[in-house]
């Protein structure tokens, strides 16, 4: 079983690349199951409206909001199929 943790100010898993890069670092997953991933997030919207997957995210994520980092780490932890995620 995989058990993902991250904490609640995920600013260092932010990198200074596109938001795919970010969101699946091996580019293991296909775009229609990153966007089906961000849906489950209530991301996909919002991710769409600032160019896509390939939008450049800010060092330590100042792209988004906090709330949008951490369900980005979430969003993540999914991409991983992850059984187990939790935020410290």
């Amino acid at each position: 079983m995989k058990i993902v943790s991250f904490r609640q100010y995920c600013i260092n898993l932010m990198q200074n690349c596109k938001c795919r890069e970010n969101l699946d670092p091996h580019g293991n997953a296909r775009d229609n199951r990153i966007y089906e991933v961000l849906e489950k997030c209530h991301l996909r919207d919002m991710v769409l409206s600032l160019g896509g997957l390939d939008v450049h995210v800010l060092e330590g994520g100042d792209s988004f909001s906090l709330g949008q980092r951490q369900l980005l780490c979430l969003a993540r932890s999914f991409l991983k199929s992850t059984k187990v995620s939790f935020m410290f």
